[in-house]
């Protein structure tokens, strides 16, 4: 199973209880088809970027969830029979579900159905070793001479270092009136 992320945004000019009633027929596809929902989130209805078949709002929800890779068709096909979903968005979710609540600050707040166990990452990291007393470093001596200011010479010659090529002369009709 993969972990994916998916974003949706619902019409928001319908009543409450048919936006809660989408948002829970995502769901329920997604524990029907051996999904394990681990962060749900209602954004509520936001200004929308730009305008789409004429509303200029939408009602914005997000799932992280895991599922296997076929599954994504399943969902896809339940967005484009409905009208009621104006746009989603379903991405791979590469970071750690634990990064969820601790940017939300809902660590203490998990949800029933988030398993911990079964979403930590192994940890590779080294024990914790006690630091040893670092030497004090020494700072070196200044110099009197070393904050003077150094003056570098004006170029004299501020021609380009790349060669030019000149072109060869040519012979002018005009200025040799003898050889007529």
């Amino acid at each position: 199973m993969r972990t994916y992320e998916t974003t949706f945004i619902i019409n928001p000019q319908t009543d409450d209880a048919t936006i809660d009633n989408h948002i829970k027929q995502v769901a329920d596809l997604i524990t029907s088809n051996k999904g394990n929902i681990i962060h749900q989130e209602n954004m509520g209805t936001r200004r929308l970027a730009y305008e789409i078949i004429g509303l200029s709002q939408g009602f914005y929800a997000n799932f992280v969830y895991e599922a296997p890779p076929d599954f994504l068709n399943k969902l896809d096909r339940h967005f484009k029979l409905n009208e009621a979903y104006i746009r989603n968005l379903t991405i791979r979710y590469d970071g750690d579900p634990e990064d969820i609540f601790k940017k939300k600050d809902l660590l203490g707040k998990k949800p029933e159905f988030y398993d911990s166990k079964r979403h930590k990452k192994p940890d590779d990291s080294p024990k914790a070793q006690p630091a040893e007393e670092a030497a004090p470093v020494e700072k070196p001596v200044e110099d009197a001479d070393a904050t003077q200011e150094i003056k570098i010479p004006p170029v004299e010659d501020a021609t380009p270092s790349v060669p030019t090529e000149e072109k060869p002369p040519t012979e002018d009709n005009t200025s040799d009136d003898s050889e007529l």
